[in-house]
């Protein structure tokens, strides 16, 4: 069917399909990595709608790098290397043989260039504090990877260069996911009315509506608890406690 010819139900359904597909494959990688898969259950359609939303920025993000690292790639290439002028009568054929030679010799400087980029990038991100965990790193990059093979590629037909979208939608939820992990233990103490003797300070994990989802670190596993609003006492950010 084509985009012209289908309906406005259509589209949204479409999108919809999409978009469910992205918020559940996020939260779904995020509390198996937690080993709290049975915190699925009780999250609400809200929270679904911000994933969306933070994986679609993640996506925006990815692809205005892309662009950009292309266009520094491209002005390091035009102040480095000198025009060459080819005669072009009679010689389409071996210009047409040098032009692609020149595009796939480009495409491999462009994806060395561009990964090397991302590399410095990250380690400056860390240097500013934000926390970049090795599993931030690999999903970053094998994204990043996905997304210049697809943007730079002539051999994909229309059906691979939209399933290779789709695939590096996934990937991103998939970092989403890890950044979220990444500072799961900056989350902000919340303090239970409990009897004495009682565990009474968690960490916040979510709130929806009147349910607060708190947890704490045992070794190195997390336990979670589900809590309802009229059992906290307060919540203060981890950086007051600390």
């Amino acid at each position: 069917m084509k985009f012209k010819e289908s309906s406005l139900t259509d589209i949204i359904a479409a999108i919809s399909a999409v978009a469910l597909v992205v918020t559940m494959a996020s939260q779904t990688y995020f509390y198996y990595r937690l080993d709290a898969l049975w915190l699925l259950s009780i999250l609400p359609p809200s929270v679904f709608f911000i994933e969306v939303l933070r994986v679609l920025a993640l996506v925006v993000i990815l692809i205005l790098g892309a662009f950009a690292s292309e266009a520094i790639y491209k002005l390091i290439i035009k102040l480095c290397m000198k025009k060459r002028k080819i005669l072009y009568k009679d010689n389409a054929d071996a210009i047409k043989n040098l032009l692609d030679k020149k595009r796939k010799s480009f495409v491999r400087g462009y994806a060395v260039f561009s990964i090397v980029l991302l590399y410095f990038v990250l380690v400056a991100f860390q240097k500013f504090g934000f926390l970049i965990t090795t599993e931030v790193m690999f999903w970053t990059a094998f994204t990043w990877g996905s997304l210049l093979k697809t943007v730079s590629s002539k051999e994909l037909n229309n059906i691979t260069r939209r399933v290779s979208l789709v695939f590096i939608l996934i990937c991103t939820t998939a970092l989403n996911a890890e950044i979220k992990i990444a500072y799961i233990n900056t989350a902000p103490i919340v303090f239970m009315k409990s009897e004495k003797g009682e565990r009474n300070e968690v960490k916040l994990l979510d709130m929806y509506q009147d349910k607060v989802i708190v947890f704490y670190q045992n070794d190195s596993k997390y336990e979670f608890n589900v809590l309802q609003s009229d059992q906290i006492e307060k919540i203060v950010g981890s950086s007051i406690v600390n």
